[in-house]
């Protein structure tokens, strides 16, 4: 890496240690400045390809209109699951596809992904060539979402329980060894099953989320490992069949989800539901470091 410099009128090539660059690279990613990023990229050559793997590490996907031509490139967005300010690019499924297409190592570069699952989003993921989605294969953080903001009313239905182009890519997405932490808003009928292909979970936020238990048509005992949860956290109206968390796995050796490990907890009690799901879960924990609870029940 060099950089030039000016000198009475000539140009002299001045070596930029490599180490530096990485440290202001990192810098700028653990900011969050996205914006002075994409900057960064465009001054030569050499620091586009240094820059994308940080710029391109966190996708927004479905968030923009697919008829726009435009790639929306956003410096701060709005996580729809803690209130606070994230940095990615949102991009319209199309335009996404083709820079993967045009560019396929960039799918090895995303660690965050955000999928907005509302029925045009999802009509158009089922068209994609199926192993679109499991191109990005490192990743890390998984959000679900049918809504832009906290504050939309509303809930879009989990993909359909028969097999579907989208629901295939999504269990393998769930199955990946990196991914450790999952979100999910403004979702309704959500198998618990799915947490089935989500072994090595460590973070697991739900927010406005309705359950459909269909554990007794799957069979658990074939299971040989589970997600052990350290971080747990669930807001909103999320009562329907929560449950069904605790209780599936409770007849084999294995839980569907061990929430014995978990050092902290955020849980909103809108209701009785709520409650009698608070308190098995106590039951479950072994020893909590950090504890939140806004009760709504009297």
């Amino acid at each position: 890496m060099t950089v030039f410099e000016s000198s009475a009128g000539a140009e002299r090539v001045t070596p930029f240690p490599f180490d530096i660059l990485t440290n202001i690279l990192d810098e700028l990613s653990s900011r969050r400045d996205l914006r002075t990023l994409i900057a960064f990229s465009q001054t030569c050559h050499s620091l586009l390809f240094c820059c994308r793997r940080y710029i391109f590490s966190n996708i927004i996907l479905g968030g923009k209109d697919d008829s726009n031509d435009a790639i929306d490139r956003l410096p701060a967005y709005t996580d729809s699951f803690t209130n606070q300010d994230i940095t990615g690019i949102s991009f319209s499924i199309s335009k996404f596809k083709c820079l993967i297409d045009s560019s396929p190592y960039i799918a090895g570069y995303v660690r965050q992904l955000e999928l907005y699952l509302n029925p045009s989003t999802k009509a158009i993921f089922e068209v994609l060539p199926q192993g679109f989605l499991e191109q990005l294969n490192r990743i890390c953080t998984l959000s679900f979402t049918s809504r832009r903001r906290l504050g939309q009313p509303g809930r879009s239905a989990w993909i359909s329980s028969s097999p579907s182009p989208l629901g295939n890519s999504l269990k393998n997405i769930l199955r990946l060894p990196t991914l450790t932490h999952l979100s999910m808003c403004a979702l309704e009928a959500v198998p618990i099953t799915t947490f089935v292909d989500c072994t090595n979970l460590t973070k697991l936020t739900l927010h406005r989320i309705s359950f459909l238990d269909d554990s007794r048509s799957y069979d658990l005992e074939s299971r040989d490992s589970c997600s052990q949860l350290r971080d747990f956290r669930v807001t909103g109206d999320t009562t329907n069949d929560l449950g069904a968390l605790l209780t599936a796995g409770q007849q084999v050796s294995l839980p569907l989800i061990d929430f014995s490990s978990i050092t902290r907890l955020d849980i909103s009690i809108h209701d009785t539901v709520a409650f009698a799901f608070t308190t098995g879960l106590f039951q479950r924990i072994h020893g909590i470091k950090s504890l939140s609870i806004d009760s709504m029940v009297t």
